[in-house]
């Protein structure tokens, strides 16, 4: 069983709370998880499959794919989410976005074209079984909640803290007193300054005596 991790993803200033998105992601999966009971509903006590079976044999196939496609979406992000909010997976906010953004992309195609596939099937045969409906319903907010999480995952792109992880963003460009000083500022006064040019390059005298010369 896996330990109880909490972390802030946070490395500099922000002006945005990133721990804060990160935890609404996370809520994301008790949405997942009231999906797919859902899912298990239609199933078993809407009797889905008994619905559908006066079909032929391919729109039987096409539709059982709302609950088949809809449900394996919800158990697999609930556990993409997890894994990619779980700090000893994804240590750093790049490997969290990174990880985590790449999924949602390929789950929401496979939910997207099933729904619309269905609901355009049934529209077609004028089939609108109850139970085939709501499915479609889970499933476009199954969508929805997918695209606030990218949402979220594209505004904590713009975060200094990812940019600097991802290297597009120094840590110069944040804080300049870091940056190195090109610049040397001279505050001697100007007998002082004449006196060092006049001594030349190897000039081995230190600078108590040239302050004494230069007040003779």
């Amino acid at each position: 069983m896996r330990g109880f991790f909490t972390m802030s993803y946070t490395i500099t200033n922000e002006i945005i709370d990133i721990d804060q998105q990160i935890e609404i992601i996370k809520m994301k999966r008790q949405n997942m998880k009231e999906y797919e009971e859902q899912f298990i509903h239609h199933k078993s006590i809407e009797h889905f499959y008994e619905c559908i079976k006066e079909l032929n044999p391919e729109d039987n196939f096409l539709i059982s794919k709302i609950y088949s496609k809809g449900r394996d979406t919800v158990i697999s992000l609930n556990s993409i989410i997890f894994d990619s909010t779980y700090p000893p997976n994804t240590p750093t906010l790049k490997k969290l976005i990174d990880h985590l953004s790449v999924n949602l992309e390929y789950h929401k195609n496979i939910c997207e074209s099933a729904y619309k596939a269905v609901e355009k099937r049934i529209h077609e045969l004028e089939f609108y079984e109850w139970s085939i409906l709501e499915m479609i319903n889970i499933c476009k907010y199954i969508c929805a909640d997918i695209d606030q999480i990218s949402d979220i995952l594209n505004l904590l792109k713009q975060t200094k803290t990812y940019r600097l992880q991802k290297g597009t963003l120094q840590m110069d460009d944040i804080d300049p007193i870091m940056k190195p000083s090109t610049t040397i500022q001279n505050n001697y006064n100007a007998p002082i300054q004449q006196s060092m040019i006049q001594s030349g390059h190897n000039n081995t005298m230190s600078v108590n005596q040239i302050y004494n010369q230069a007040l003779q």
